[in-house]
């Protein structure tokens, strides 16, 4: 089932650690191990420097809706560098593309996060190597 991001604060930790897996193990051939409902790994793209767990780079992995893999490659590096702002997600909320709801992890210097629009919904953490 997919998260319905009217309750995002509930499910914010689900997807944030769906991320995080992603960005721990995830391969190019594969989805890293998620549920299907969190979609396929979409690609790699460049963003905001990150730190984590003692590794840094500027590398995002992006997993999401086969619709929504071409959106969320073309806007991932761009909401990395956003200052999250309070809004209809909460204090961490970012201004993605019309009609998805975006928000940020809210860990300082991780720059992960999630967009959802209805059934089609996409997440990015680190690609850490």
């Amino acid at each position: 089932m997919i998260p319905d991001l009217t309750h995002a604060p509930r499910v914010f930790l689900a997807v944030l650690f769906a991320a995080t897996a992603v960005a721990a193990g995830a391969s190019a051939a594969t989805s890293g191990g998620l549920p299907p409902s969190f979609g396929k790994l979409c690609g790699h793209v460049q963003g905001a420097a990150w730190a984590f767990q003692g590794k840094t780079g500027t590398e995002y992995n992006v997993t999401g809706t086969p619709a929504t893999c071409s959106t969320a490659l073309k806007i991932v590096g761009g909401l990395t560098k956003q200052t999250p702002r309070s809004g209809a997600l909460g204090a961490n909320t970012l201004t993605g593309s019309r009609g998805f709801q975006c928000a940020g992890s809210g860990i300082p210097l991780a720059h992960a996060g999630f967009c959802g629009n209805g059934a089609k919904h996409f997440v990015w953490a680190p690609r850490v190597a």
